[in-house]
């Protein structure tokens, strides 16, 4: 092997490396973000449910959700801080943004 092939086997290693860091540190800035999203979320079903704007019923389908969602990002945050697969991690993390995201629609807030 020449040492051109060897530098240049180096650099895809180390470039490799670095995208494998980078996707973990993104997948890390999405799940502080959902927490926020999951914390802003709770407050507003709390708010709308204190001041009448929705219904026992309405509400109790978000506090019925609430563990599970809890549960699954408590999961999630394991799994990043394992340093596993960050796109599998990822992935999981947009479906639960995406359940948040249908409990907010159901209060017709835009979502962010």
């Amino acid at each position: 092997m020449t040492a051109r092939r060897v530098a240049v086997g180096l650099l895809l290693l180390v470039c490799a490396g670095c995208a494998s860091v980078n996707l973990q540190t993104y997948v890390g800035q999405g799940l502080e973000e959902f927490a926020q999203q999951f914390l802003d979320t709770a407050m507003l079903y709390d708010t709308a449910y204190r001041e009448g704007a929705i219904t026992a019923k309405q509400y109790q389908a978000w506090a019925d959700a609430v563990p599970t969602i809890q549960a699954t990002y408590d999961r999630l945050y394991q799994l990043w801080a394992s340093g596993s697969d960050p796109v599998s991690v990822r992935t999981q993390l947009r479906t639960l943004r995406t359940t948040v995201a249908v409990y907010l629609l159901k209060l017709q807030v835009p979502v962010r």
